[in-house]
């Protein structure tokens, strides 16, 4: 089992990379299990290529997200095999220096064992890149500027030339401490060529993280900022970790595929590079203290999260490229806002997939002659990949009640095949898998999508999973009309897709011609005894 770096081990007690490769096993045999009894117990006609339920399976339904993810792993594949390495050959080769650091971290309510590891690592990486930084902290408690006076005094001797600033939070989230770090870096003298790192106060950089990404950024001149691998440290279940990790491997999959075109869809607020002129502009300051959208029905949308996502814009906006960087890896300690995986999981994508439908619209209107063709289709993606990932589960559940009940095993064995090829394509890439990616792609697929549409008819609801600030409130009657047509106009939605799925997958016409199917599964006793 992979764990933190050694040096860090007692002051994170709990986080892993990785599970235990014992309980793996054991759901990888179970899996195995379901699918052979599948196999043993589904009629015959299942198999059969001209089976109308197997045509469903293999057919259209399919292909567009999945000839959409082979064209995102061949592009991720040839970036990170092909392209990237004469990246870091090139970084290397020039080993341009960057004559200073500007860090801000954001934190709320860290542990000073935390603290102590992530401050710990960062001044570690600084002292191996030539030493002379400002680090702008933003802190909630005076105990936590104790602890990092302590972490600064203790790698005084290696980095002599760091300042510590800490600056207390107001309470008004974390745009507003990131925006007040860059207001003030921005009154301090600068050298041309330093780069802005933003990060969260819980983030352990990896060994060289902080040389790696910040190497090619300094020497790619058309690039304004970069961004990092993720390798979740996790505080939690096998299930917690499994997810986290799923996660991470597939955000470095599009990261890379995107980096193809010299793109990303988000520069992480986990650990992203800046040039300092791009990132001590006003407007960019400005972005992140203050953004908001607009939205043809709900008016003026302020935004409380999603400051990566205002970053990102504020970036591509203007014209510059920017970079997935593989190798340079960064540790997120993470921990589920509360202990119900159903309920922390779907509090997560709520913020998550409500900062991309926020952002989407206005990154669209860019057009691909700003935003470049790929980067543009995949925002275009974005939206329709919401209501085609629910298209085979609404299909499947149609089947079952008008027809027969065994479209649902049919259904559970595709999957399984499915998402078994799927992470093993993740495997191949990333380097990363446990058998229960199998059953969690499809959870992230199903509850993922159901997220994002109903966040897409709801976006004003923002709130902070750890604190305790929640979307700005406008007028109460006005918010109960939005909150009610937000509701309406999300039933109809949905209505009108199961009414089309039903009508244009020709329900009928498996009910009426599909009997085999009907007639097999009136003959298995163990099944049909519990309709």
């Amino acid at each position: 089992m992979r764990r933190q770096p050694s040096a860090y081990r007692d002051l994170l007690i709990g986080y892993h990379t990785s599970s235990s490769v014992f309980y793996g096993l054991i759901s990888g045999i179970i899996l195995a299990l379901i699918a052979l009894f599948l196999v043993g117990y589904l009629p015959e006609a299942v198999f059969r290529p001209e089976s109308p339920s197997f045509i469903f399976v293999i057919g259209g339904i399919g292909i567009w997200r999945y000839s959409w993810a082979f064209t995102h792993y061949c592009r991720a594949s040839y970036f990170k095999f092909v392209v990237f390495p004469k990246i870091r050959k090139k970084a290397e080769a020039e080993n341009p220096q960057v004559p200073y650091y500007f860090f801000v971290v954001a934190s709320y309510q860290i542990s000073a064992g935390m603290n102590a590891a992530v401050y710990g690592r960062l001044l570690e990486e600084i002292a191996d890149n030539g030493g002379r930084a400002m680090i702008v902290a933003g802190v909630t408690d005076p105990a936590d500027v104790k602890v990092l006076q302590q972490v600064l005094l203790k790698h005084r001797e290696r980095a002599p030339n760091v300042v510590l600033v800490p600056i207390y939070q107001s309470g008004k989230g974390k745009r507003e401490i990131v925006a007040e770090a860059l207001d003030f870096i921005a009154t301090r003298p600068r050298v041309p060529g330093s780069q802005v790192v933003l990060m969260d106060g819980d983030t352990l950089l990896g060994r060289g993280c902080l040389k790696k990404a910040a190497s090619v950024l300094q020497s790619n001149p058309d690039l304004g900022a970069v961004t990092t691998e993720n390798i979740p440290m996790v505080k939690g279940s096998m299930l917690h970790r499994e997810w986290y990790r799923l996660r991470m491997a597939q955000r470095a999959i599009l990261m890379s595929s995107l980096s193809l075109s010299r793109k990303v869809l988000v520069l992480t607020g986990r650990l992203s590079f800046f040039r300092v002129e791009i990132a001590l502009q006003p407007d960019f300051i400005a972005s992140i203290r203050s953004d908001s959208v607009n939205h043809w029905r709900l008016q003026r949308i302020s935004l409380l999260t999603g400051e990566d996502k205002s970053t990102w814009y504020c970036v591509l906006k203007k014209g510059w490229n920017m970079m997935f960087i593989p190798d340079a890896v960064a540790h997120p300690l993470e921990e589920m806002p509360v202990g119900n995986f159903f309920l922390s999981s779907v509090r997560l994508m709520s913020r998550w997939y409500g900062n991309m439908i926020r952002a989407n619209g206005r990154a669209l209107a860019l057009g691909p002659a700003r935003t470049g063709a790929f980067l543009w289709a995949c925002l275009l993606d974005q939206r329709l990949s919401m209501w085609t990932s629910l298209i085979g589960p609404t299909f499947t559940t149609l089947l079952a009640v008008f027809c027969s009940p065994v479209y649902l095993a049919v259904y559970v064995l595709w999957i399984l095949i499915s998402r078994s090829i799927l992470t093993l394509s993740i495997m191949a890439h990333t380097g990363k898998g446990n058998p229960l990616f199998v059953p969690l792609l499809y959870y992230s697929q199903l509850v993922g999508s159901a997220v994002k549409v109903f966040m897409s008819f709801h976006p004003y609801r923002q709130k902070w999973t750890r604190q305790n600030i929640a979307g700005k409130q406008q007028d109460e009657g006005l918010m109960l009309f939005y909150r009610l047509s937000s509701y309406v106009y999300n039933c109809v939605a949905v209505l009108a897709f199961v009414i089309f799925v039903f009508y244009v997958g020709d329900i009928t016409a498996y009910t009426l011609n599909d009997t085999g199917l009907v007639d097999a599964w009136n003959a298995v006793p163990d099944f049909h005894s519990y309709q």
